[in-house]
């Protein structure tokens, strides 16, 4: 599995705004109606993070997710339900869901005396959705599912919004709504993964009235199935583990518009920031 890793980096401009961050991380894994579920947060700004993990017996790790004030996020999902060891749990009944997300909110000010263009830029680190080869295909009611999405809203309005499904062992097939973030299929001898590319975004919001404010709200979101024993799936949108880490990092800038005419942060320079 990858660890990448989905890092937000907050560059607000203070001269003309004032504003504060509220994050949410949570996690859950189980049946399906049933889950054990974590919450960590609300956090505001001065805290370092909200952080959940939940172990299970029949996974490794079932799900973690965390998100810091500065917008580090990430969610690593262990969706595969394997009973090996475990005899007592195979009669556990099914599906097993887990679940991820986090959300960063922050809401800026525009304190100065005239009106303001804002604008939210980030870039996503490669994600991969990997389905344990149990031997079905995406045509079978039984198959593997996993999923993520990313979604943007400003004032409430959805501005960006990127999800995809990747569904069966064999003969996959990858559903994507939204911005499509490219990518290719893999295998290994124990599973069938697409790896996406990375992605920059930049999304202008608008000009902003003197006393008035702004609030964008991005969220990461992750689930895997496993609909009986010996199958499931993984979701690595980062290393929750690591969020400051290499080998990737996911650059977000909220503020002022000041970014006509440059050049978007590269990869390197933006790992430097963390290093």
């Amino acid at each position: 599995m990858h660890r990448s890793l989905v890092a937000f980096i907050l560059t607000l401009g203070v001269a003309q705004a004032s504003g504060a961050v509220t994050i949410t991380a949570s996690a859950s894994a189980g049946l399906q109606g049933n889950p054990t579920t974590v919450v960590g947060g609300p956090a505001t700004s001065g805290q370092v993070s909200a952080a959940v993990a939940i172990p299970l017996p029949f996974r490794n790790l079932a799900a973690s997710s965390a998100l810091d004030v500065d917008g580090n996020a990430a969610l690593n999902l262990n969706g595969l339900y394997w009973t090996a060891g475990e005899p007592h749990l195979a009669g556990n009944n099914f599906p097993q869901v887990t679940d991820a997300a986090t959300t960063w909110t922050s809401t800026l000010t525009n304190d100065s005396a005239v009106p303001r263009p804002y604008v939210y830029a980030f870039v996503l680190s490669p994600f991969r959705l990997a389905n344990f080869d149990n031997g079905l295909p995406a045509t079978d009611p039984l198959a593997n599912i996993v999923s993520f999405a990313v979604e943007v809203r400003a004032n409430g309005n959805l501005v960006f919004q990127s999800s995809a499904q990747l569904r069966g062992a064999r003969n996959p097939v990858l559903t994507e709504t939204g911005t499509d973030l490219g990518g290719v299929f893999g295998s290994n001898e124990f599973e069938v993964f697409y790896d996406f590319s990375q992605h920059t975004g930049r999304i202008p919001l608008g000009s902003v009235a003197p006393g008035e404010s702004i609030t964008v709200e991005a969220k990461l979101i992750a689930h895997a199935e496993a609909m009986f024993d010996g199958s499931g799936g993984f979701v690595t949108m980062g290393d929750p583990l690591d969020l400051k880490g290499d080998p990737g990092v996911s650059a977000v800038t909220f503020g002022e518009d000041q970014t006509v005419g440059v050049a978007p942060v590269s990869w390197a320079a933006a790992k430097r920031l963390y290093r």
